[in-house]
């Protein structure tokens, strides 16, 4: 054997016990994030009196890929009774909440919270608190541009709504998704990427390869145009690159010391 095989870092189990509790908090954020979405629209509609029980989603069929991705779950607002009844605007809005609310504030929410220093002594909260931030930031990615020039979907709705073309609304719920993307990825990940990581450098390769993944491959994946193949193809492989090469000492270990 080689000497130098013996300075390679061997994955052991407290690696993968990592790996898998990461897995499992991942599945576990997206499940808050993608039900505070639909709440989001949900309760709004109630708050404006054009829903009668704001717990009433249509959770879907009992299928595991539904409970494990709730892919089914949608909000159960009756968007055509709102626009039939004069009140397009208040339907447009409505439908613009759960990007608004149930991503974009949630992010802003999350990583607000990670500043705050009695959150910042546990790496429990702030693990959480990072991955739920993903989840709310990279769900515009999905939204805003990728599902914007269709004709379904909460863009495509509020635009009815609102009586624009999806063109229209395209700059200004993309120039949004864009500026979240920025300040998670030179704000949020930065701020956190240590404690998430444990101060190890094989576990933040798995925390880059993650972060970069459900991103831009997940979220990422979805619409009609050419921008998914972007997403999974492009991004995927130069955001793990660009957080390796900020984040990662590639030739130097982190300290393996405990946070």
């Amino acid at each position: 054997m080689s000497t130098n095989a013996t300075h390679f870092k061997k994955i052991d189990s407290n690696d993968v016990r990592f790996a898998l509790l990461t897995m499992f908090l991942v599945l576990f954020t997206h499940a808050i994030a993608f039900l505070l979405h639909e709440y989001s629209h949900s309760f709004l509609a109630w708050i404006l009196g054009f829903k009668a029980n704001p717990l009433a989603l249509d959770y879907g069929p009992p299928t595991f890929k539904n409970i494990i991705l709730l892919g089914d779950v949608e909000e159960n607002v009756d968007y055509q009774k709102i626009i039939a009844s004069g009140y397009g605007i208040w339907g447009g809005i409505i439908a613009l909440a759960g990007a608004g609310v149930g991503n974009g504030l949630l992010y802003f929410l999350c990583y607000g919270l990670t500043k705050l220093k009695r959150v910042k002594a546990s790496r429990g909260a702030i693990t959480f608190l990072y991955w739920l931030s993903l989840m709310g930031a990279a769900n515009l990615l999905s939204y805003a541009p990728l599902r914007v020039i269709t004709d379904h979907g909460d863009m495509a709705i509020a635009a009815r709504c609102f009586g624009i073309s999806t063109w229209l609304l395209l700059p200004f719920v993309t120039a949004g998704t864009f500026y979240v993307m920025y300040h998670f990825f030179f704000k949020m990940f930065p701020l956190n990427y240590r404690q998430v990581a444990a101060n190890s450098s094989l576990k933040l390769v798995f925390i880059i390869a993650m972060t970069s993944y459900w991103y831009f491959g997940f979220f990422g994946s979805d619409g009609t145009t050419f921008i998914p193949i972007i997403s999974k193809y492009f991004f995927i492989p130069f955001s793990a690159m660009f957080l390796a090469s900020r984040y990662l000492k590639l030739t130097k270990k982190l300290n393996e010391e405990q946070v």
